[in-house]
């Protein structure tokens, strides 16, 4: 059976729900955080993403990579938790420098996010 609905429109209306569900993501407790990049679409576009490293729970996703891109986000976790304690990230450029130039100084510290090797499941 077939709707005659194309995938782009499937996606378009997946995005929109899943931006409505996520749309306020409580950061009062967040304390760890990770912040990764990965590319998709044969390397042409990249989407960064921050997560709650014990729950694994993703607490923003954008579709770049550039530290413009994620400083907005930055100052909201900045505002919202008094707690962070670590940010892990794999010390892109962009990263690590939104991340010192937005979040308050001497709360937290930066640690290497763990690579896994191609055959490597990660677990993050």
């Amino acid at each position: 059976m077939s709707l005659g609905v194309g995938w782009d429109l499937v996606k378009n209306i997946h995005k929109e729900r899943l931006q409505f569900l996520y749309r306020k993501i409580p950061l009062l407790n967040v304390m760890t955080t990770g912040i990764d990049e990965f590319s998709f679409k044969d390397g042409h576009q990249y989407m960064t993403v921050v997560t709650d490293l014990p729950s694994g729970r993703v607490l923003h996703a954008v579709e770049t990579k550039g530290k413009e891109d994620i400083r907005p986000f930055l100052k909201t976790l900045a505002r919202r938790t008094g707690k962070l304690e670590a940010v892990a990230m794999d010390m892109s450029s962009a990263d690590f420098s939104a991340v010192r130039e937005t979040l308050p100084q001497g709360g937290y510290s930066l640690r290497p996010l763990p690579h896994h090797g191609p055959h490597e499941p990660s677990h993050r």
